[in-house]
């Protein structure tokens, strides 16, 4: 450890000396302790290494048990790392000063001085690595010199001290092998052992840093004290070297002083060398001695710092697998290799929890795993190796095997956990919701009939403000299950074929320019193999038939396919790798017209079954045109994405990767023909693209910012996956062949259903990825966002009769849940509408309390998720723009929350309209259910009508008027707070047409290039 900087007095005569550098005054004062020897010791080869290694196991005694307790009594390892780094600071400001004034610099502070960033990194490094429980968790030694630090931290120095801080990755594996010989190391030590290299080779630089300054200052003084024109005296040179002496660095001040006396031959000289002569009887000894010191210094300063490039450019994974037992034991075993490093990692995480949990050896618990595995095979999933037994089914058969005290507590709380864990989430929900009632309500008649009604619709805002609170504290408290995948580093086998359709219309040339651009991108940011990309694709509806346009569309199609092909050629596969999925019209009474059958959902399901069936001769839905429309054989999985949607690079590899492994793998239950267990879709994460400057709006800077984040959920976690382990589907992902068409088939009336999505995810069951991204633009117009939202209600709305079919299929409750939970958000805004009306227009609630419960109804949960993220998660952050963004989460959250409350007439016409539209329909009318509109005429239309939104809106202004007079009207009205609502909601208009300007240049996001 470096030496501690204080207080300490320097005698005067040193500090008088004439020409004494400020930088040189502030280093002696600094220097209070004699400089600690370098990490430095006998060198030794392999054999000698290993030796060590085996007498070092057997000679330190360790303590196991880790806790707070004792981690609170172990010596201070966060802040010794700290005084390092501020040893060699200090140390590289004055060696910095020192060469600014041409001072001349030994080899070693040139190492230090050309490498301080290199060093400075390493503090980033030894934070990220090792965080406080992790080092809490590492056996700690008992005996000195390093009592109570990891037992690791001892292993490593003795290698840096015996190899003189050169790394050379072979002699440190002879070094962990012979230990392990006597002691098995745990993982988490073997992988503490690159940070802790780090932070050894640190303190060890910093020895070698400040012995560098410190004999710079040194030999500093010498030449002061040799100075012609100074003429210091005997006792000014005896002060100084005394206090030198103490602090052992006397004899780097000798030797420079006898090097510049000699050749001189003046009375000062003459009085210097009978005091030298006296200090040094032998100056040629105590030159060759200086001389090895530094030469050592400089060779321990060169290999620390290249040690630290080597330790950067070392895959640790090789190594460590190369000298752990547990890794290797599990490495045997069939499925472990094929999984993915991520899920490996998994498994070995979960070896070192289940040993502490049951106060095993992590060696013990792997050969339980192994045992098992060849015990039995009781799954389909079982063929996932290791991973079966340790993250997936198999989990709870291995903890009763290892047993131990802990074993039958968790057998019943672990299954009554998951048993009612849906009770445990429904029961938060019902509590939250009548802590937040009685909070608002507290102190009201029960009496009236208004209050009861006031009652009910206040129910549903604190309803949602509970969602918004037990969500977020899950989010907080349920570690995310990233799921297993196999490794495809390789690319997607033949095993692994794949289609990747973007369903469409085909509405104008430019139309499908974009449409074969989009196609191009997908490959070329996912060029994989086996894969094919295809257009799935409709014309638009039609009065007829055929129009005149329809044959050019599908010409212009097709030489843009054809084109592709002729650029991309396939070189595995005989079918092309771009394809042409072309339906032609059928006429649908419902609505009137000629249009594709069942719209995107029928476009899907037509293509799931022609893949399912390839084997059995059946009719093609698609127009031949040639190898462009064949299906290709054998395809497991097809990808959709929308036409607005982007696939980074590699995506396509991560969701075969999950689809693929055993663990995920659908299986169908024969008699409900539903997927009970893996997944039959994988659904990503969808992130917003950064918008170009002149698209960001006020409206898209509060609702689709920020920039590349979750635009369909941002602000709440994905609760249904976390806790219960499926989620919702949105479209766009991955969907497997054989399970879609085994669990939809024939499950869907035909023309009675618009939002497929959510209905598909309940019978395929559906994981969303977290860590798996889409990139999708989010609507930048709020006519654009209302349109969306519109089709998005009726879709859901019309899933009201298939509420009674999925209940007979058994889907289950959180199923049914998610269907339900859909028609509650959108009872939400009009709810508050009158909710508001009945406490404004009587004194049945106080009016802040009634808008307060509004506002957290729409606000709360992106307030929380703002106020969450200004919460540091890391030390080492810019604070000044971490503040500045979280700032500005803060500041989109509240705007958003006014934004609701401004335009909550527009949001409660707009769904009160699609719900009675749809009951409509469903009940009386049987007309327009497939009714559509899609993201890019949306889009057309908001932009063609900007000008026109007080025409367009003024329909929710009179709606508004009409709220404010009626409640006005009433005997126990608050009429100023009605005046200043109704005002508000009467210029929604005005906050439309705001909201869909662009913003000025400083509010934007920033370009992805600069300009």
């Amino acid at each position: 450890m470096a030496a501690g900087f204080g207080a300490q007095v320097v005698p005067a005569a040193i500090l008088a000396l004439p020409g004494l550098r400020a930088e040189t005054r502030a280093l002696l004062q600094a220097q209070s302790a004699p400089i600690p020897p370098p990490v430095r010791a006998e060198l030794f080869g392999a054999e000698r290494l290993r030796q060590h290694g085996v007498s070092l196991a057997k000679s330190q005694p360790v303590e196991r048990r880790t806790g707070w307790r004792r981690q609170q009594r172990a010596p201070a390892f966060f802040p010794r790392v700290a005084n390092n780094l501020h040893g060699i600071e200090r140390a590289r400001a004055y060696l910095a000063a020192s060469d600014a004034d041409s001072e001349a610099l030994r080899p070693a502070a040139e190492w230090l001085l050309d490498n301080c960033h290199l060093i400075e990194a390493q503090a980033s490094e030894i934070r990220n690595d090792m965080p406080h429980g992790y080092y809490a968790a590492l056996p700690k030694l008992r005996s000195p010199p390093l009592t109570g630090l990891p037992r690791v931290y001892g292993i490593v120095w003795a290698y840096v001290a015996h190899s003189d801080s050169n790394f050379d990755a072979a002699l440190l594996t002879q070094l962990l092998d012979a230990y392990q010989t006597v002691d098995t190391l745990t993982l988490g030590e073997l992988w503490a052992v690159p940070t802790t290299l780090r932070v050894v080779l640190l303190e060890n630089l910093a020895r070698l840093a400040e012995s560098a300054a410190c004999h710079q200052a040194a030999q500093e003084l010498a030449d002061l004290c040799c100075d012609e024109t100074a003429a210091p005296t005997l006792e000014t040179i005896e002060a100084v070297h005394a206090w030198l002496a103490d602090r052992q660095l006397d004899t780097v001040f000798l030797a420079q002083m006898i090097a510049r006396t000699r050749g001189r031959h003046d009375a000062a000289a003459a009085t210097w060398s009978d005091w030298l002569a006296q200090r040094a009887p032998d100056p040629e000894a105590v030159l060759v001695t200086t001389h090895e010191l530094l030469a050592a210094d400089n060779v321990s300063v060169r290999n620390a710092v290249s040690a630290l490039h080597a330790i950067n450019n070392l895959t640790w994974r090789t190594l460590i697998e190369q000298v752990s037992a547990v890794n290797q034991l599990i490495r045997q075993m069939p499925g472990f290799v094929a999984d993915s490093e991520m899920t490996q990692d998994q498994c070995v995480h979960e070896i070192e929890r289940l040993a502490r949990r049951f106060k095993r050896t992590e060696l013990a618990v792997a050969q339980q795993v192994q045992a098992l595995a060849r015990a039995q095979t009781p799954s389909p999933s079982a063929g996932g190796g290791p991973a079966y037994w340790l993250i997936g089914e198999g989990r709870l058969p291995l903890v009763r095997a290892l047993g131990g005290p802990h074993a039958q507590l968790e057998r019943p709380l672990v299954r009554w956990l998951r048993r009612t864990r849906g009770l445990l989430y429904a029961a938060a929900l019902a509590i939250g919701t009548a802590l937040v009632l009685s909070a608002v309500t507290s102190g009201l008649s029960w009496q009236r009939l208004t209050v009861l009604a006031t009652l009910g619709l206040a129910a549903l805002a604190a309803f949602e403000i509970t969602v918004s609170l037990v969500n977020r504290t899950l989010a907080e408290l349920v570690r995310v299950h990233r799921l297993p995948r196999v490794a495809l580093d390789d690319g997607l086998g033949s095993q692994h074929r794949t289609l990747v359709v973007v369903p469409c219309l085909l509405t104008s040339p430019h139309e499908v320019e974009a449409l074969s651009r989009q196609l191009e991108q997908h490959y070329l940011s996912n060029p994989e193999q086996h894969t094919r990309f295809a257009l799935l694709s409709d014309w638009p509806d039609a009065a007829q038939r055929q129009t005149d346009a329809d044959a050019g569309l599908l010409e212009a199609a097709r030489q843009a396919i054809h084109t592709l092909n002729q650029r991309y050629p396939s070189a595995v596969d005989a079918a092309p790798r771009f394809g042409l999925l072309h339906r032609q019209r059928t006429w649908n009474a419902s609505e009137n017209a000629w249009l594709g059958w069942e719209r995107k959902r029928g476009k899907l399901e037509q293509l799931i079954t022609a893949l399912a069936d390839s084997a059995a001769p059946h009719e093609v839905p698609f127009v031949d045109l040639g190898p462009i429309s064949s299906l290709g054989e054998d395809v497991h999985y097809v990808v959709t994405l929308d036409s607005d949607t982007m696939m980074p690079p590699g995506t396509l590899r991560q969701l075969v990767a999950i689809a693929a492994h055993p663990l995920n793998r659908p299986q169908v239950d024969p008699d409900t023909q539903r997927v009970v267990a893996g997944y039959g879709i994988l659904q990503p994460g969808l992130a917003a693209p950064l918008p170009r400057d002149e698209e960001v709006t006020a409206f898209g800077w509060l609702f689709a910012g920020p920039w590349g984040f979750d635009v369909y959920s941002a602000g709440s976690s994905e609760v249904f996956q976390d806790v219960f382990g499926q989620g919702r589907f949105s479209g766009k992902g991955l969907l497997d062949v054989q399970a879609i068409n085994q669990s939809l088939r024939g499950r869907i009336p035909e023309n009675s259903l618009l939002s497929h999505d959510l209905y598909e995810g309940l019978w395929a069951r559906t994981a969303h990825l977290s860590d798996v991204l889409l990139v999708e633009s989010a609507p930048m117009l709020p006519d654009v966002a209302n349109a969306r939202l519109h089709r998005w209600t009726r879709g859901d709305w019309q899933l009201l009769p298939l509420l009674r079919v999925a209940l007979q299929g058994r889907v289950g409750a959180l199923n049914l849940w998610k269907m339900v939970d859909n028609l509650r958000r959108s009872l939400l805004a009009p709810a508050s509408l009158l909710f508001l009306w009945l406490s404004l227009a009587t004194d049945t609630l106080a009016p802040w309390a009634a808008l307060a419960l509004t506002a957290a109804a729409f606000g709360l949960g992106p307030l929380i998720g703002a106020l969450a993220g200004l919460l540091p998660p890391r030390r080492d952050l810019a604070l000044r723009h971490f503040l500045h963004e979280g700032g500005t989460d803060l500041a989109r959250a509240l705007g958003g929350t006014v934004w609701h409350l401004a335009t909550l007439p527009l949001a409660a016409a707009r769904d009160a309209d699609a719900i009675v539209r749809t009951l409509w329909r469903l009940a009386v009318s049987h007309r327009h259910l497939l009714e559509w509109t899609t993201a890019a005429q949306a889009q057309a239309r908001a932009l063609q009508a900007s000008q026109g939104v007080w025409r367009r809106h003024a329909g929710v202004s009179l709606l508004s008027l009409v709220w404010t007079a009626s409640a006005a009207a009433m005997p126990g009205a608050h009429l100023p707070w009605l005046l200043v609502v109704g005002a508000i909601w009467m210029l929604t208009p005005l906050w439309l047409w705001l909201g869909s300007r662009p913003l000025p240049a400083r509010h934007r996001p920033p370009p992805l290039e600069p300009e």
